[in-house]
This record gives structure tokens, sequence and C-alpha cells, in this order.
């Protein structure tokens, strides 16, 4: 889904595509704590597959903060 966002951003250059970018990865990040209570509080165990996404999804909030950012003077 954020690919598919990001080359929608990347090949109109709208900001409802730069809209929906940001709040869809502010979403993401957002959803991450509830994801470390699930794995803390209810599973009880650090399960490698949740800290693995974690750790992706921390990384695509970073990568596509950087392709807003270099993208924001040419968005119309």
């Amino acid at each position: 889904m954020n690919i598919g966002a990001a080359l929608w951003l990347y090949k109109t250059l709208s900001r409802g595509a730069a809209r929906f970018v940001f709040w869809w990865r502010l979403l993401g990040l957002a959803i991450l704590p509830y994801l470390l209570y699930l794995e803390f509080a209810v599973l009880k165990a650090v399960c490698i597959y949740c800290t693995v996404m974690h750790v992706f999804i921390l990384a695509d909030f970073v990568v596509i903060s950087i392709f807003l950012r270099k993208m924001a003077p040419l968005i119309r």
C-alpha cells in the first residue's frame, strides 16, 4: 500500500496524494504502541515476527518522511 501511494504521489505530484501518504504513514506509526502492548502485555513474549514488523514500520516512517521532504517543492 505504501509503495503504491508513494508511486501515485511521484506520478501525479498532487496535493491529495501527498496528504494521503502523510496520513497513511502517520496511521502506521500510531498503531505501533498498540502492537507493542499486544506483544508484551497480551502475548507476554517477544515475537520475532512482531519485532521485525515494528522495525519495518519505523523504517517506512523514516523513508516516507524523507521522500515527502524531497518531493515537497514539486507538489502542486
